[in-house]
């Protein structure tokens, strides 16, 4: 009989307590990070889930991360500037693949590397129109 009381208690008294409990702390720690949310940090939907990656870059992005604002272009890198998939004639492509570094963690767009490496090209042969994109993802391995 003790036993059947016991297992009652868990069922109707305790389970339901600790669900509510669990329920209630959720709430409380989103209503805290949306009321202590610093912008400049950064904001929400910097990135996305994907199946294979883990996590990738939220497309049309346009907002702060470390600090710094950051674009994040419609085929999901970090570039003001949107692109065709299909190359126009007299193009040259560059991608660079990276992590936190190719993608300038902390700095403007204007300073990254793939950034001043398309500005040097354009300066030596202006004739070509050069792209580089930056494909660097902050948290990706080399």
């Amino acid at each position: 009989m003790g036993l059947r009381r016991a297992a009652r208690k868990i069922l109707f008294v305790a389970a339901p307590a600790s669900a509510l409990a669990a329920l209630l702390a959720i709430v409380l720690v989103e209503v805290w990070v949306r009321w202590s949310w610093d912008e400049r940090r950064g904001r929400p939907g910097f990135y996305v889930s994907d199946a294979v990656l883990g996590q990738r870059l939220s497309p049309n992005y346009d907002g702060w991360f470390a600090g710094v604002p950051v674009k994040i272009n419609g085929l999901g890198f970090r570039d003001d500037r949107d692109y065709s998939i299909e190359k126009p004639a007299g193009t040259f492509r560059i991608l660079v693949l990276g992590d936190s570094v190719t993608f300038g963690h902390g700095t403007r767009g204007d300073t990254t590397y793939p950034y001043l490496l398309e500005q040097r090209l354009r300066a030596w042969k202006p004739e070509i129109a050069w792209q580089v994109w930056n494909l660097g993802v902050p948290g990706y391995a080399t």
